[in-house]
C-alpha cells in the first residue's frame, strides 16, 4: 500500500485537500484528529501533557483544553519541544495501525494528514510527501478569521513550524493554494490521478 504524506503549515488548506481526497475514496486519517483523542480525561497522555504544563490546562471534566494548551505550548521553543515529545509518539502509533488495517483490507493508497510530520522527522515512514503551500499572511488571516487566536498566537504557531520553502523541499507533490479554490481543486484532481496511478501499478 502506498502511504502519502499530506502536510503543510497553519492553515494552508491541508484539510481542504484531505476532504476533496477523501471524497474521491482515498483512505485519510488525520493526525489532529487522532491526537485529540489522547487529550481526553483519564488518559495517559493528558495526564504527561499536565504534568508538563499545569492544571490550567484542564476542562473542569478533565479533558484538556486545546487552546489553553496552544498557548503554553507555542510560547517558546523549549515548550514546543516537550509537547512535541509527549504526543507524537502516540499519535504515531495509533497512525501506524490503522495504516496497518487499511493495508490488510487491501487499500492499495491512503493519506495521512499530518501539520508537522517533517519537523518530527515523520517524512520517512511515507512513500510520497504533498506539501500544501499558500502565503503568510493567508494564513495568518485565516487563522484569526476561524477565530482560532490571536495574530500573535497565530505567528507563535507559524514560529514552531518550517517555513514553506523548507517543507517544499521534501516534497515530492506541492498544492499552491494561494489562489482561488477552483485552482486547488484542480491541482488535487491532478495529484490524485498521479497517486492512483502509482498505487495501481505499485
Amino acid at each position: 500500500m502506498w502511504r502519502v504524506l499530506l502536510t503543510g503549515g497553519l492553515c494552508s488548506g491541508k484539510s481542504t485537500v484531505a476532504g476533496w481526497l477523501g471524497a474521491m475514496g482515498v483512505p485519510v486519517l488525520d493526525a489532529d484528529a487522532i491526537g485529540h483523542e489522547f487529550l481526553a480525561a483519564g488518559t495517559p497522555t493528558a495526564a504527561a501533557l499536565v504534568n508538563a504544563f499545569g492544571p490550567a490546562i484542564l476542562e473542569s471534566d478533565g479533558a484538556v483544553n486545546r487552546a489553553a494548551l496552544a498557548r503554553l505550548a507555542f510560547a517558546d521553543p523549549a515548550a514546543t519541544r516537550v509537547l512535541n515529545a509527549v504526543l507524537h509518539p502516540p499519535i504515531q502509533a495509533e497512525i501506524d495501525r490503522r495504516l496497518a488495517e487499511l493495508e490488510k483490507a487491501g487499500q492499495p493508497l491512503a493519506v495521512v494528514e499530518a501539520a508537522v510530520a517533517l519537523e518530527a522527522g515523520s517524512a520517512r515512514r511515507y512513500d510520497r510527501v504533498v506539501v500544501v503551500t499558500c502565503d503568510r499572511e493567508q494564513k495568518i488571516q485565516r487563522f484569526l478569521a476561524r477565530g482560532r487566536g490571536t495574530r500573535a498566537e497565530a505567528e507563535a504557531r507559524l514560529a514552531a513550524q518550517w517555513p514553506d520553502k523548507q517543507k517544499a523541499r521534501h516534497a515530492d507533490f506541492i498544492i499552491d493554494n494561494s489562489g482561488p479554490l477552483e485552482a486547488t481543486r484542480h491541482q488535487v484532481r491532478d495529484l490524485f490521478s498521479e497517486l492512483r496511478s502509482l498505487a495501481v501499478g505499485h
